[in-house]
């Protein structure tokens, strides 16, 4: 009788155990699930970020409503937060890239702690959210210790324009030297596409924003797993209304084939660009090793042939 007594309570302390065990996997399954989703806007400056902002707030991604003032350069807005983006300049690390394990270094944390308290405060109970700063690419590694300390999945959202076109919107909105305008167009696409190696992202073509608004939603929408609004035409009301095509005054209309023909463009650029089509165009591809190889082979490029950019361009 004491020997099945015996058994019995090690049966019972056996099921306690893997009734805890259970207990125990399901609490940190639940504990890890996030919070919610943040959709980071990342491209150069000049590539139509701000149009781009703008449609997936069309599409449901919360931006906040404090956006830094418009002006002549960009006239229907900008769409940035405009905390993110003082506490983006007041940031000051060195030329980029940053040096390894910057946003670790005892400057860069009382504004990660400034951060974390705005987005807990104004963003944390939003399912799906976001911002749009072309100073992100720079900033992602900070970005992203924030996010896995508040427990938010990140998803990147690249947007992709010819060079030749960014070059020549940054030298008639704002004078800028044509060297450091192509560079900082290098570094930033650099940035965006190394640093979001194995995370959920898309890359989307300037020219399907603008002329095919819609299916750009739909594709951004299946691949960063958002949710599709119920009312699809009145999302393509507001996109159409928005997006104006008369003012793409920077726009060279050069297709592939003329891209690949050009003597003026240097071809570790036209490689990166030609990189990014390929990315756009087969998702499975912009998540595979070999793209984040050939990624990782132009980044080693750039700095042995042009080492590291000041943040504002040589004064004329």
């Amino acid at each position: 009788m004491r020997k099945k007594q015996s058994s019995l309570w090690k049966i019972i302390g056996w099921i306690i155990g893997i009734t805890a065990c259970i207990y125990g996997v399901i609490k940190t399954i639940k504990k890890k699930k996030p919070v919610n989703k943040a959709v980071i806007v990342l491209g150069s400056g000049r590539s139509g970020t701000s149009v781009l902002a703008r449609a997936i707030d069309f599409l449901g991604v919360d931006l906040g409503t404090d956006f830094i003032q418009t002006n002549n350069t960009n006239p229907k807005g900008f769409f940035e937060n405009k905390k993110i983006v003082q506490t983006h300049k007041s940031i000051h690390v060195g030329k980029r890239p940053f040096f390894e394990g910057w946003n670790h270094s005892e400057k860069v944390q009382s504004y990660k702690q400034e951060l974390k308290e705005y987005i807990q405060e104004n963003f944390l109970d939003k399912e799906i959210w976001g911002w749009k700063d072309p100073r992100n690419n720079e900033f992602l590694e900070m970005w992203q210790d924030i996010l896995k300390d508040l427990n938010i999945e990140p998803h990147y959202l690249i947007i992709i324009r010819n060079p030749v076109d960014v070059i020549s919107s940054y030298k008639r909105a704002y004078n800028r030297d044509e060297t450091w305008a192509k560079l900082q167009w290098q570094l930033r696409t650099l940035l965006a596409l190394r640093n979001t190696n194995g995370g959920k992202r898309v890359i989307v073509e300037y020219e399907e924003l603008f002329d095919d608004s819609l299916n750009c939603m739909h594709k951004i929408s299946q691949n960063l797993q958002l949710p599709w609004p119920k009312d699809e035409m009145k999302l393509k009301r507001n996109l159409d209304e928005f997006i104006d095509p008369n003012l793409q005054t920077s726009n060279s209309k050069t297709n592939v084939e003329n891209f690949k023909k050009r003597v003026d463009v240097a071809q570790d650029v036209k490689d990166l660009y030609l990189l990014c089509l390929e990315g756009s165009r087969s998702h499975n591809y912009l998540q595979s090793r070999e793209f984040h190889n050939r990624v990782e082979k132009l980044y080693q490029s750039y700095l042995n042939d042009h080492g590291k950019l000041k943040r504002m361009p040589p004064k004329k």
